[in-house]
């Protein structure tokens, strides 16, 4: 090996001299440039996918926090229900009779109904509530519970809510 061109072999110390003097060829730079385009669009499909799984599992857990918050309030509220019917026109909408309190007699009852608009829970931003009480008789409100995100379903549970009015095993033979 000769001094002139040192420990790189022939030709390296030329070229490191020309690029010093005058930059990178115009192949090098579009060769550069494609590759980093590739990894980016690489790597904003990939960003993408994960915030969008993220978003969705996000909004399942809240889902299935906001339907166990519903399920507390329907059976808060239907416990001490009987005679349950659904809303011929509307099955998102149930009507119920309760006792009248310190009325003294059996017989004493007040009518009430009930929708998923009027539950006492705060719903999020971008969330929407559908219960269907169809499938509901005289002694047990079924209600299926559809929680959807942004138009999507992400949540559905059916719940029965038996009165504690009657006898609890008499309302569930009725099956």
């Amino acid at each position: 090996m000769s001094k002139r061109y040192g420990a790189r072999g022939k030709g390296m110390e030329r070229d490191t001299a020309y690029r010093d003097k005058w930059g990178y060829t115009l192949i090098e730079l579009v060769t550069a440039l494609s590759v980093s385009v590739m990894i980016g669009t690489f790597l904003a499909g990939f960003l993408f996918q994960q915030t969008s799984l993220y978003r969705r599992q996000s909004a399942a857990a809240q889902a299935l926090s906001l339907g166990g918050l519903i399920y507390v309030q329907l059976e808060e509220q239907l416990r001490y229900g009987e005679h349950f019917y659904p809303d011929p026109q509307d099955p998102g909408r149930l009507f119920y009779a309760v006792r009248r309190e310190n009325s003294g007699t059996k017989d004493a009852k007040v009518w009430k109904s009930l929708g998923a608009g009027e539950l006492f829970v705060d719903i999020p931003q971008g969330f929407e509530t559908k219960i269907d009480f169809s499938g509901t008789t005289d002694k047990r409100a079924e209600a299926e519970m559809t929680i959807l995100f942004q138009g999507d379903i992400v949540y559905t549970q059916k719940y029965t809510i038996c009165s504690l009015l009657g006898d609890i095993g008499e309302s569930l033979e009725d099956e």
